[in-house]
């Protein structure tokens, strides 16, 4: 797998760019996709998600810096605590980016490849579940769930769960992802479900 697609795996799990607003609903024409955010979580812009990016310890320091320069592209991302959060922050966020070489590719398999070398690059990775089929506003694709230990540039280190959904839309490939504690001590998956069920994508 290509170190660029590597960096897009790590951009999901530090997420990245965001919409700010007033409004719990977000929506992208262009993209044909919208999604309400729970009253109580807030947009993450992008230079916070710049910041959390930087402050993370990673095992390949010239993979981080690809990542870096590469953190300007997602969609949205919505945190559940204001910034700065002694703690990892729960997070989700949507990205689309163009199929490629895995247009036509089981969603499945792009999974697969996209977490083949996390355990090159982050402490604890395990797969817990996945990949396994799975739907998103009725459209069918693939989900995975894994652990990792997250780990700050200042010594701080936090047990993680990553869950990330790949739908596949024509010429592109909608990526969802969620980060939170392992133990859900403060974000329950519950909650990151229902934000998965907001999900309106158009046909």
């Amino acid at each position: 797998m290509s170190r660029s697609y590597v960096s897009l795996l790590l951009i999901l799990i530090f997420p990245a760019l965001s919409y700010a607003g007033d409004s719990d609903t977000f929506r992208n024409p262009c993209a044909g996709i919208s999604i309400t955010k729970p009253a109580d979580w807030l947009y993450m812009g992008i230079d916070q998600n710049y910041q959390n990016l930087k402050n993370s310890k990673m095992k390949d320091e010239e993979l981080k810096k690809l990542s870096l320069r590469m953190a300007d592209v997602p969609m949205i991302v919505i945190m559940k605590y204001p910034e700065p959060y002694k703690d990892l922050n729960p997070t989700f966020k949507i990205d689309a980016k163009p199929a490629g070489q895995y247009k036509g590719t089981n969603p499945k398999k792009i999974l697969s490849a996209m977490t083949a070398s996390m355990g090159d690059f982050f402490d604890g990775f395990k797969i817990i579940k996945g990949p396994v089929d799975a739907k998103i506003d009725g459209m069918s694709g693939a989900y995975i769930r894994f652990n990792t230990i997250m780990k700050t540039e200042d010594g701080q280190s936090y047990p993680s769960c990553s869950e990330i959904w790949v739908i596949p839309r024509g010429d592109h490939v909608f990526m969802f992802s969620a980060n939170t504690r392992q133990d859900e001590k403060n974000c329950k998956r519950d909650e990151i479900r229902k934000i998965i069920d907001s999900i309106k994508i158009d046909r």
